[in-house]
Protein backbone atom coordinates (compact mmCIF):
# COMPACT_ATOMS: atom_id res chain seq x y z
CA UNK A 1 0.00 0.00 0.00
CA UNK A 2 1.46 3.35 -1.01
CA UNK A 3 0.90 6.43 1.12
CA UNK A 4 1.58 9.89 -0.22
CA UNK A 5 2.01 13.06 1.74
CA UNK A 6 3.53 16.38 0.83
CA UNK A 7 4.38 17.37 4.41
CA UNK A 8 7.31 16.58 6.70
CA UNK A 9 8.17 12.92 6.74
CA UNK A 10 8.08 10.90 9.96
CA UNK A 11 10.30 7.83 9.74
CA UNK A 12 8.61 6.08 12.69
CA UNK A 13 5.15 6.39 11.13
CA UNK A 14 6.45 5.29 7.77
CA UNK A 15 8.17 2.24 9.25
CA UNK A 16 5.19 1.15 11.32
CA UNK A 17 2.67 1.68 8.53
CA UNK A 18 4.84 0.45 5.70
CA UNK A 19 5.21 3.65 3.73
CA UNK A 20 4.37 7.31 3.57
CA UNK A 21 1.36 8.76 5.35
CA UNK A 22 -1.68 10.19 3.61
CA UNK A 23 -3.34 13.01 5.50
CA UNK A 24 -5.66 15.87 4.78
CA UNK A 25 -4.80 19.50 5.19
CA UNK A 26 -7.65 21.68 6.36
CA UNK A 27 -7.75 25.18 4.98
CA UNK A 28 -9.38 27.97 6.94
CA UNK A 29 -10.41 31.30 5.46
CA UNK A 30 -10.28 34.30 7.77
CA UNK A 31 -12.07 37.55 7.18
CA UNK A 32 -9.81 40.60 6.81
CA UNK A 33 -10.79 41.70 10.37
CA UNK A 34 -9.92 38.29 11.87
CA UNK A 35 -6.65 38.22 9.95
CA UNK A 36 -5.75 41.66 11.30
CA UNK A 37 -6.49 40.52 14.87
CA UNK A 38 -4.15 37.54 14.44
CA UNK A 39 -1.44 39.76 12.99
CA UNK A 40 -1.72 42.16 15.93
CA UNK A 41 -1.78 39.25 18.37
CA UNK A 42 -5.03 40.34 19.99
CA UNK A 43 -6.87 37.06 19.32
CA UNK A 44 -6.72 34.71 22.31
CA UNK A 45 -7.03 31.00 21.88
CA UNK A 46 -9.50 29.08 23.99
CA UNK A 47 -6.58 27.71 26.01
CA UNK A 48 -5.24 31.20 26.73
CA UNK A 49 -8.69 32.35 27.83
CA UNK A 50 -9.03 29.33 30.13
CA UNK A 51 -5.62 29.94 31.70
CA UNK A 52 -6.69 33.43 32.65
CA UNK A 53 -9.86 32.11 34.32
CA UNK A 54 -8.59 30.73 37.65
CA UNK A 55 -10.59 27.90 39.18
CA UNK A 56 -11.61 28.50 42.78
CA UNK A 57 -13.27 26.06 45.16
CA UNK A 58 -16.47 28.11 45.02
CA UNK A 59 -16.43 28.20 41.22
CA UNK A 60 -15.82 24.43 41.10
CA UNK A 61 -18.75 23.74 43.45
CA UNK A 62 -20.96 26.08 41.44
CA UNK A 63 -20.08 24.26 38.19
CA UNK A 64 -20.75 20.88 39.83
CA UNK A 65 -24.16 22.12 41.02
CA UNK A 66 -24.86 23.00 37.40
CA UNK A 67 -24.23 19.34 36.56
CA UNK A 68 -20.82 19.78 34.92
CA UNK A 69 -18.49 16.79 34.91
CA UNK A 70 -14.90 17.05 36.12
CA UNK A 71 -13.67 16.40 32.59
CA UNK A 72 -15.63 19.42 31.29
CA UNK A 73 -14.45 21.63 34.16
CA UNK A 74 -10.83 20.63 33.60
CA UNK A 75 -11.05 21.33 29.86
CA UNK A 76 -12.82 24.63 30.46
CA UNK A 77 -9.98 25.75 32.74
CA UNK A 78 -7.15 24.43 30.60
CA UNK A 79 -5.94 21.66 32.89
CA UNK A 80 -5.80 17.89 32.94
CA UNK A 81 -8.22 15.80 34.95
CA UNK A 82 -5.36 14.63 37.16
CA UNK A 83 -4.45 18.25 37.92
CA UNK A 84 -8.09 18.92 38.85
CA UNK A 85 -8.11 15.84 41.09
CA UNK A 86 -5.00 17.11 42.85
CA UNK A 87 -6.64 20.51 43.40
CA UNK A 88 -9.81 18.83 44.72
CA UNK A 89 -7.75 16.85 47.26
CA UNK A 90 -6.11 20.10 48.34
CA UNK A 91 -9.60 21.53 48.89
CA UNK A 92 -10.64 18.34 50.78
CA UNK A 93 -13.09 17.49 47.99
CA UNK A 94 -11.38 14.31 46.81
CA UNK A 95 -14.04 11.72 45.99
CA UNK A 96 -16.91 14.04 46.91
CA UNK A 97 -19.89 14.01 44.60
CA UNK A 98 -21.34 17.47 44.75
CA UNK A 99 -24.34 17.20 42.46
CA UNK A 100 -26.17 14.37 44.25
CA UNK A 101 -29.83 14.77 44.99
CA UNK A 102 -32.62 13.38 47.12
CA UNK A 103 -32.35 9.87 48.49
CA UNK A 104 -28.80 9.34 47.31
CA UNK A 105 -27.71 12.53 49.09
CA UNK A 106 -29.41 11.38 52.31
CA UNK A 107 -27.72 7.96 52.15
CA UNK A 108 -24.31 9.55 51.75
CA UNK A 109 -24.98 12.00 54.57
CA UNK A 110 -26.10 9.13 56.84
CA UNK A 111 -22.91 7.18 56.13
CA UNK A 112 -20.81 10.28 56.74
CA UNK A 113 -22.66 11.01 60.00
CA UNK A 114 -22.11 7.45 61.27
CA UNK A 115 -18.42 7.68 60.41
CA UNK A 116 -18.19 11.07 62.11
CA UNK A 117 -19.86 9.71 65.27
CA UNK A 118 -17.41 6.79 65.38
CA UNK A 119 -14.50 9.19 65.00
CA UNK A 120 -15.86 11.49 67.72
CA UNK A 121 -16.27 8.60 70.17
CA UNK A 122 -12.73 7.40 69.35
CA UNK A 123 -11.39 10.90 69.94
CA UNK A 124 -13.22 11.04 73.29
CA UNK A 125 -11.69 7.69 74.29
CA UNK A 126 -8.23 8.89 73.31
CA UNK A 127 -8.68 12.14 75.24
CA UNK A 128 -9.61 10.14 78.38
CA UNK A 129 -6.57 7.95 77.89
CA UNK A 130 -4.32 11.00 77.48
CA UNK A 131 -5.72 12.45 80.72
CA UNK A 132 -5.02 9.15 82.51
CA UNK A 133 -1.43 9.12 81.21
CA UNK A 134 -0.91 12.73 82.26
CA UNK A 135 -2.11 11.91 85.78
CA UNK A 136 0.26 8.93 85.94
CA UNK A 137 3.14 11.10 84.70
CA UNK A 138 2.38 13.65 87.43
CA UNK A 139 2.38 10.87 90.06
CA UNK A 140 5.76 9.64 88.80
CA UNK A 141 7.18 13.18 88.93
CA UNK A 142 6.01 13.52 92.53
CA UNK A 143 7.51 10.14 93.41
CA UNK A 144 10.83 11.11 91.79
CA UNK A 145 10.90 14.36 93.77
CA UNK A 146 10.13 12.47 97.00
CA UNK A 147 12.94 9.99 96.29
CA UNK A 148 15.37 12.85 95.53
CA UNK A 149 14.56 14.44 98.90
CA UNK A 150 14.98 11.09 100.63
CA UNK A 151 18.36 10.57 98.94
CA UNK A 152 19.49 14.06 100.04
CA UNK A 153 18.41 13.22 103.59
CA UNK A 154 20.44 9.98 103.53
CA UNK A 155 23.38 11.85 102.00
CA UNK A 156 23.32 14.34 104.90
CA UNK A 157 23.14 11.50 107.44
CA UNK A 158 26.05 9.78 105.71
CA UNK A 159 28.14 12.96 105.82
CA UNK A 160 27.39 13.39 109.58
CA UNK A 161 28.34 9.78 110.35
CA UNK A 162 31.52 10.15 108.28
CA UNK A 163 32.48 13.31 110.24
CA UNK A 164 31.74 11.58 113.57
CA UNK A 165 33.95 8.62 112.62
CA UNK A 166 36.81 10.97 111.66
CA UNK A 167 36.58 12.61 115.10
CA UNK A 168 36.57 9.23 116.85
CA UNK A 169 39.44 7.78 114.94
Amino acid sequence: MLYTWDGIRNRHIEETRGGSVVSEVKTYKLSPEELEKYRKGTVKTEMEKAEKQELTKEKYLELKQQGKKDKEIAEQHGMSQSKLSMIKRKWDLGGVRVNMQGEEQQKVEAVVNVAAQKEKSRVTELEKEVTKWKEMAQQFKEEVERLKRECESYQLKYEKIKEALKVLL
